[in-house]
């Protein structure tokens, strides 16, 4: 079953169906429990603030900060689909959402309009190690002195753990090397992630804030779950009306493999990312 229709795969590899959107909000309910925070703590707030959130899925990111800055605050989400947008009736008042390829040129009435620009989970969006062009679009839409928030996953950290050594992963680790297998043949390659603040400095920024987050041990079975519902997702999404891929397979194939996965984590077995985040500061002049 194809759970998506008109949108290639090889561009992004989730659904855009309510499956991906409750995986979309586990994913930000792992970040909240590790952060404590949405916006960074450094970035002075203030009345009359102008956020934007790229990539912004569900909208849960702006949704949620509404609720913890000024009513003053301006939030826009952007994404390039529609497709999980709440109604605009749920919105709170100063939260809007409208499209964006964050990859192509910027509007002229957006660029130098925000004082925060905030990105999350692109990992699986940027090909061929170049998360530059990406970088000096959202440095365009920064105000002189605003501040790049990037919340990051470290894919080359993705790994299915033991709760101890009479449990096996073998599965665990075959499925997730071949997705890995996958995605170098699809020029997802992930070495930049874990020099981000290099990449703000060579586009201008100054790095405010760089640190590497693994996952604690009570955040494992969220995680598990997460992965779990993505791996999925990706199987009937990738290798939906019988397509093949390089390192994945089938979807016969995979779900196959997804299933004796699913065996391993209902005996504790979970799987694991490293967090990242990295604030930059744009030149006041």
């Amino acid at each position: 079953m194809d759970r998506r229709q008109g949108e290639d795969p090889d561009e992004y590899m989730f659904s855009r169906s309510f499956h991906d959107s409750a995986r979309l909000h586990l994913q930000q309910h792992m970040w909240n429990y590790k952060l404590r925070y949405h916006l960074h703590p450094n970035v002075p707030v203030k009345e009359g603030l102008k956020i934007a959130d790229i990539g912004t899925g569900t909208a849960a990111w702006p949704i949620e900060l509404a609720q913890t800055l000024p009513a003053s605050t301006k939030l826009d989400g952007f994404d390039i689909s529609r497709s999980l947008f709440p109604a605009k009736e749920y919105l709170p008042k100063n939260v809007t959402l409208n499209t964006l390829d964050a990859f192509g040129e910027i509007p002229a009435e957006l660029v130098g309009k925000y004082d925060v620009v905030h990105i999350q989970a692109f990992i699986i969006i940027v090909k061929g190690d170049r998360p530059e062009p990406l970088i000096e679009n959202l440095f365009k839409m920064l105000k002189p002195g605003g501040y790049l928030q990037w919340n990051e996953m470290d894919c080359h950290t993705l790994a299915p753990v033991a709760p101890n050594s009479s449990v096996s992963k073998v599965n665990s680790e075959e499925l997730i090397k071949r997705f890995k297998e996958w995605c170098g043949t699809m020029d997802w390659i992930w070495d930049w992630c874990s020099i981000l603040d290099k990449k703000f400095v060579n586009a201008g920024l100054k790095v405010d804030y760089f640190e590497r987050i693994p996952l604690s041990p009570e955040m494992l079975k969220m995680s598990t779950d997460n992965y779990l519902m993505a791996f999925e997702d990706i199987g009937f999404t990738v290798l939906a009306n019988g397509r093949k891929v390089p390192g994945m397979g089938t979807a016969p194939e995979w779900m196959a493999l997804y299933r004796k996965m699913l065996d391993e984590t209902a005996n504790g077995v979970a799987v694991t990312m490293d967090m990242i985040v990295c604030l930059g500061k744009k030149p006041s002049s």
